[in-house]
């Protein structure tokens, strides 16, 4: 079964390489391995997505980057959860993912948000 998984990896590693000088660091490792779990999700690795998801959202949790980004990523983190979790029928853990989300949207609306980033947060 082919999932071109090393293609993913390469660009990941470019995004390294050739980061956008605009994040710092922890906001670029943060950035970098969402899109790896997103290409992930899309190649049909879906349990090493949420593995990987999981475990950015314990980092992201405790970490101190801006609040802003903090929020709207971890909004991002628990929809994708939600996504595995109802297609894998786990009722209690889209629940707890569901709660989550919820927290982390009402955390957010209260900060000063942009446009687009006040539109993702209504899909919510």
């Amino acid at each position: 079964f082919y999932t071109g998984w090393n293609d993913s990896e390469k660009e990941s590693i470019l995004k390294i390489r050739y980061p956008e000088s605009t994040y710092n660091d922890e906001e670029r490792y943060f950035r970098i391995n969402f899109d790896k779990a997103l290409k992930m999700i899309e190649n049909g690795l879906r349990t090493e997505a949420k593995n990987l998801l999981l475990k950015l959202e314990k980092k992201l949790v405790t970490s101190d980057i801006d609040k802003k980004y903090k929020y709207l990523t971890l909004s991002h983190i628990y929809e994708r959860l939600i996504v595995y979790y109802s297609l894998k029928t786990d009722k209690p853990k889209v629940l707890h993912f569901y709660n989550f989300l919820h927290e982390s949207v009402q955390i957010a609306s209260k900060i000063k948000l942009t446009e687009e980033e006040n539109i993702l947060l209504k899909i919510w």
